[in-house]
């Protein structure tokens, strides 16, 4: 049986625009049984290849379609052109790895290969280089701050100093590298038309969505560890000591916490929006809206009031953003510390908690004050936004 682009000056030359259709339906056939089962990066020349012949075969349907012979012959010649090298091109790819397929592992496991290529992705390519600069310039410029600062009064950086000149930084830094890895994860893919390839495999759309997602929280997670050490490898440096446990091991912790929100955000976006340059701006709105605007529509309600008992429920909203309860979770972490009772004091609401257990005025604090209930509220945004990402690309349509 011939190739059908080789059918294609018969098809046109018999007048029969059915044949034509029929034809051109077995090139698109063709390129796709090329491509299925082959490793294929977003992105890449061939994808904008198969875009092109996909484009030129709408323009001879509907050529044809409108009795418009000399556009069709030029058409058709183009697609004789394109479709053989994209085809031969497409099967010296790389095949899937057997154990990529999954047979036996189902839609989990398949899930964790999708995880694995979105890593490489994310760390080798642009947008891993731009996540790893924005983090380390940030808290490279809050070090050199802190040991200027020391070195220009004359006395030696305390730890805390160091920490602290990092986390001035970090509140702009975490939300940005969470919205930069993934404002073009699924997106992206249908941009690129290789969601079409990615979705043929035994997958399925939950999985696809899932891998993406553990990608992106690999990807996070190793530039957070890597800025954390960074950190922690300048004050030692200065101060002879990493800083106490909770700023060495907890506060990285929440710092990956808040980045993984806000990229968890990105992802739901990207699902909704067709384009990354809108799924970037939602990403920095919703920054914003849920950062400094949430943060500062409560910041003279928590200082008046100061020495009194807050009132839980303001506590409750202001606290029901990631940013929110990130900031006061590692303001405590680096605060002081309250003598009598031994609590960390964070911010003032937080400080006149912790003054009323010392008075006796409360037995001890409220479960919204503590710790785990920051890390509660950032786990929710992360799993509300992963949960209502994979409900929304299940249901789409990706012709």
């Amino acid at each position: 049986m011939s190739d059908p682009w080789t059918d294609l000056e018969q098809a046109l030359a018999g007048d029969d625009p059915a044949q034509v259709h029929r034809t051109t339906d077995r090139i698109r056939d063709a390129v796709r049984g090329a491509f299925e089962g082959r490793q294929l990066v977003r992105g890449s020349l061939l994808v904008e290849r198969r875009r092109r012949l996909e484009h030129t075969l709408a323009e001879l349907d509907d050529a044809v379609a409108g009795d418009r012979i000399d556009e069709a012959r030029e058409r058709a010649e183009q697609v004789r052109e394109l479709a053989p090298a994209l085809v031969d091109q497409a099967r010296q790819l790389d095949p899937i790895d057997a154990e990529e397929e999954v047979s036996t592992g189902g839609w989990l496991a398949n899930a964790g290969t999708v995880a694995r290529k979105e890593a490489v992705l994310g760390i080798q390519g642009t947008r891993g280089l731009l996540l790893f600069g924005i983090l380390g310039l940030t808290f490279g410029i809050g070090l050199r701050s802190a040991i200027g600062g020391s070195t220009a009064t004359g006395g030696q950086a305390s730890v805390k100093l160091v920490w602290n000149y990092a986390h001035s930084l970090a509140f702009l830094a975490l939300p940005l590298a969470g919205l930069l890895a993934g404002h073009g994860l699924v997106n992206e893919e249908r941009r690129s038309d290789t969601i079409h390839i990615l979705a043929a495999q035994p997958v399925g759309r939950i999985g696809i969505v899932l891998g993406k997602w553990l990608g992106m929280a690999a990807t996070l997670g190793l530039a957070v560890a890597a800025s954390a050490g960074l950190v922690g490898t300048a004050a030692y440096a200065v101060t002879g000591t990493l800083g106490p446990p909770s700023a060495a091991v907890t506060y990285p912790l929440a710092c990956f916490g808040l980045a993984l929100a806000f990229g968890s955000i990105a992802l739901l976006a990207s699902t909704l929006l067709e384009r990354t340059g809108p799924t970037l701006a939602v990403g920095l709105a919703s920054f914003v809206l849920l950062g400094p605007v949430w943060q500062n529509a409560f910041l003279t309600r928590s200082l008046e009031q100061a020495g009194t008992i807050p009132d839980p429920g303001s506590v409750l909203v202001y606290l029901a953003t990631p940013f929110t309860a990130w900031w006061n979770w590692t303001s405590e972490l680096l605060g002081p510390v309250n003598d009598a009772t031994g609590l960390p004091q964070g911010e003032p609401w937080h400080a006149a908690l912790v003054n009323a257990v010392e008075t006796g005025a409360l037995e001890a604090l409220p479960f919204y004050a503590t710790q785990p209930y920051y890390a509660i509220v950032i786990a929710a945004w992360i799993a509300v936004c992963l949960g209502l990402a994979a409900a929304v690309f299940r249901r789409q349509d990706l012709a």
